[in-house]
């Protein structure tokens, strides 16, 4: 099934755009507000009942309903609705499309309005700084929007996606203890399957230390290890200052690594039905 649903958001991907507003969980903020409300009233609030009911909640009830039902009709909802849910709970922007103002600013040297097309995130004094900085931004961004949802979509069916979904979402709120403290358990599997896919996509050679090294010190910050690996996996040839091509090097490779996890996803299903 997972197989399946990932061909769907696939082909949705490329023969149907869903809209990036439609991704945005523009909901979840109202959502929040709605609880924090209710919670002050009753005096319950506490940062495990805000983790819970805002970001484990929802993906418990869907699980409940996925695993209440039995037959071929049932089946096919629970089919369309996971490949609708991890469709929505992927991006919401399109790497290339984000990144596309900043590409053209930077080739023509205006190194002002790059630094502004990306928020003013990054130093806009060094260009060889900026392009590092956001080749490792691209990198995270391509965890964070797509691996994770994906791995989580793996391993827990739509309620995992939905539940790393919601759990970024609450992130972007603003940390808490809770979410400090669960942050790297949620964030580990995905951050070194993916870091193993970005390193066989790229020079697995010079990626190698630093992803043994990521899967002997599991205490390590998982988008670290994402970073450090990702950048050892490009193939990084020196360029004028005036090049941004590191930069598209780095989308490409998370591009690759995408196709390798869909490959492997598919090899394994084949060998479960062969066995």
């Amino acid at each position: 099934m997972v197989l399946i649903c990932l061909l769907i958001v696939v082909y949705l991907e490329y023969h149907y755009k869903i809209r990036e507003s439609d991704r945005r969980f523009l909901w979840f903020g109202e959502f929040s507000r709605w609880v924090d409300e209710k919670a002050k009233v009753y005096n319950w609030y506490n940062e495990w009942f805000d983790f819970v009911f805002k970001v484990a909640l929802i993906p418990t009830v869907l699980c409940i309903l996925f695993v209440s039902g039995s037959g071929f009709l049932f089946w096919l909802v629970k089919i369309s609705l996971s490949a609708y849910i991890l469709a929505h709970c992927i991006g919401p922007e399109v790497l290339r499309k984000k990144y596309d103002h900043y590409f053209k600013s930077f080739e023509r040297k205006d190194y002002e309005a790059a630094y502004l097309a990306l928020g003013g995130r990054f130093d806009a004094e060094d260009p060889c700084r900026l392009v590092r900085d956001v080749s490792k931004d691209i990198i995270v961004q391509i965890y964070t929007h797509y691996f994770a949802v994906m791995v989580w979509f793996i391993v827990l069916g739509a309620p995992g996606a939905l539940f790393y979904r919601l759990y970024r979402e609450r992130v972007s709120q603003g940390n808490n203890q809770a979410l400090e403290w669960t942050s790297h358990w949620i964030e580990w599997v995905p951050s070194r399957i993916s870091a193993l896919m970005l390193a066989f996509a790229g020079n697995f050679h010079d990626a190698k230390p630093a992803l043994i090294d990521a899967w002997r010190h599991w205490h390590k910050d998982s988008l670290k290890v994402i970073e450090e690996v990702g950048i050892r996996s490009m193939v990084i040839i020196e360029t004028p200052e005036s090049s941004c091509a590191e930069n598209r090097d780095a989308i490409d490779l998370a591009e690759r690594s995408l196709l390798l996890l869909l490959v492997l996803v598919a090899a394994m299903t084949i060998i479960n039905i062969v066995a």
